[in-house]
C-alpha cells in the first residue's frame, strides 16, 4: 500500500507540474516567466484532454510497459476519432516522449546526493545576466538634533553582473532501439540525464564554497576568483576585517568554538559587524564519523579507543565535557569536496547563490531532419542555465576549517 500511495503521489506532483508550466507560459508582451513550456506540450494536453493522460501515455513507453511502435499505433487510434490526423501523428509521438523524458529528468536529479539547495540563496534570473548587489548594511543610524541635517547613508546599491553559463551533453539513439524498446533502458538513459545535471551542480556547489578546482571523472570545473568589496581576493583570508580561516584543523569541539568566535567578529568594510548566524557544517565523508560523534550524539557517543595491544575498537565512553553545539548544527555532508575539508556557515544567507534561468529541460531533434534523417537515428540534447556564485562580501558569512589540502 506505501508503494502505491508513493506512486500515485508522484503522479499527482508531474500532473501539477505540468498544469502549472502551461498556466505559467512565455508571455511576449509583458516578458515575464519563470518556466516555460514547449507548444508541443500544450498540444498534448489539448489532444489527449488532460495533463494526467499526456503524462500517462509518455509514461507508459519510458516505463517499458509499451514500446514506441505501439505507443505510435495507439496514436492512430485517437485519429480514427477525429482529433490527429496522420501526417501529424510522427509529430506527437516525438512531442509525447520529449514530455516523457522531461519528467523523468525532473525527478532523476533529486535523487542524486547533494547539499546545495540547503546551503544557496536560490533565485531566478530573468535575462542572460544577474545583477547581484553587496551583502554589507548602510551605515547605521546617529543621533540628529534639532535643526540638524541627517547624516547621508553608505550605500551601495549594485554590487556585480553575473553571466548565467550553459551546461549539457548530446546523444544518439538508434531508431531500432528506441522502437522496439521493451526493458526501458530509453527511460534509464534520461534519468542518468537528470542525474549527470544533479552531479555537476553539486560538483559546481563544490567548487564555489573552496574557492578551488573540482574534478569528477573527465570534468573539471573551476571557479572565478573571488574579489570582495575591500579589494582583496579569495575567499578566504587570515587576516584584516574579513578574517575567516584559521591553521587547518580538524572538526572537533574547540576548533568549532574558535570558528564560531572568528565568523561572530568579522566586520565589513566599514569596521561593523556583519551579525553571522551560523548554523550549518559542510564537510567532506572522511570527517562524517568525528562529526556525528561530536555534534550530533548524545552524552554517550560511541568512540574509537586503543586497547593495551594496540587494536582499535569501538568502546562507549562518555564526553569529558559538554557541546554547546551537540544537536543545533544542521551537518551536511558534500561528497565532492577534497578530502578532510569542511566549512561552517550561516546556510540560505546572501553568500553562495545559485541563479537559474531556464530548468533542466531535453530537446529531440526533428526525425525528418539533420543527422536524425541522414543516420536514421534519436539525437536527444539535455540542457541547464544558470550559474552558481558568490555575493560580493559573501564570504564574510563562512568560515574555512580545513581546506582538506
Amino acid at each position: 500500500m506505501p508503494k502505491l500511495q508513493e506512486q500515485a503521489r508522484k503522479m499527482e506532483d508531474r500532473v501539477a507540474s505540468l498544469r502549472e508550466s502551461i498556466e505559467r507560459r512565455w508571455d511576449v508582451e509583458s516578458d515575464e516567466t519563470t518556466r516555460r513550456i514547449s507548444e508541443s506540450d500544450a498540444s498534448l494536453v489539448a489532444l489527449f484532454g488532460s495533463p494526467e493522460e499526456a503524462i500517462k501515455r509518455a509514461d507508459q513507453w519510458m516505463s517499458g510497459r509499451k514500446n514506441a511502435r505501439k505507443i505510435r499505433e495507439s496514436l492512430y487510434e485517437v485519429e480514427r476519432t477525429g482529433r490527429l490526423r496522420e501526417a501529424t501523428a510522427y509529430g506527437t509521438m516525438a512531442a509525447l516522449t520529449r514530455l516523457g523524458a522531461n519528467e523523468i529528468m525532473a525527478d532523476a536529479w533529486k535523487e542524486v546526493p547533494h547539499v546545495w539547495e540547503d546551503v544557496c540563496f536560490q533565485t531566478t534570473a530573468e535575462a542572460g545576466y544577474l545583477p547581484i548587489a553587496n551583502s554589507f548594511m548602510p551605515s547605521l543610524p546617529r543621533e540628529v538634533r534639532m535643526k540638524q541635517e541627517f547624516p547621508q547613508a553608505q550605500f551601495q546599491p549594485m554590487g556585480k553582473i553575473e553571466p548565467m553559463i550553459k551546461v549539457g551533453h548530446l546523444i544518439e539513439v538508434p531508431t531500432e532501439l528506441e522502437e522496439d524498446d521493451q526493458t526501458s533502458q530509453i527511460g534509464q538513459l534520461f534519468s542518468r540525464f537528470g542525474k549527470g545535471i544533479g552531479i555537476w551542480k553539486e560538483i559546481a556547489f563544490a567548487a564555489t564554497l573552496t574557492g578551488q578546482s573540482i574534478t569528477e571523472g573527465d570534468l573539471t570545473i573551476t571557479p572565478k576568483t573571488y574579489t570582495d568589496p575591500d579589494g582583496t581576493t579569495g575567499l578566504y583570508t587570515t587576516s584584516g576585517n574579513r578574517k575567516n580561516k584559521t591553521s587547518n584543523a580538524t572538526p572537533t569541539a574547540n576548533a568549532l568554538n574558535a570558528m564560531n568566535v572568528l565568523l561572530k567578529s568579522i566586520k565589513d568594510t566599514d569596521g561593523k559587524k556583519v551579525l553571522v548566524t551560523p548554523d550549518t557544517l559542510v564537510y567532506d565523508p572522511t570527517n562524517d564519523f568525528l562529526i556525528q560523534k561530536t555534534f550530533a550524539g548524545s552524552a554517550n557517543d560511541i568512540m574509537l579507543t586503543t586497547t593495551s595491544s594496540g587494536t582499535s575498537v569501538l568502546n562507549t565512553t562518555e564526553l569529558t565535557s559538554s557541546n554547546p553545539f551537540k544537536g543545533k548544527l544542521k551537518l551536511l555532508e558534500c561528497r565532492y569536496l577534497p578530502a578532510g575539508a569542511w566549512y561552517y556557515g550561516e546556510s540560505k544567507s546572501f553568500s553562495f547563490i545559485e541563479a537559474e534561468r531556464e530548468g533542466i529541460q531535453v530537446l529531440k531533434e526533428s526525425p525528418d531532419s539533420g543527422k536524425s534523417f541522414e543516420f536514421d537515428c534519436s539525437r536527444w540534447r539535455d540542457r541547464w542555465r544558470g550559474a552558481f556564485t558568490v555575493a560580493p562580501g559573501g564570504a564574510r558569512f563562512w568560515t574555512e576549517g580545513s581546506s582538506g589540502n
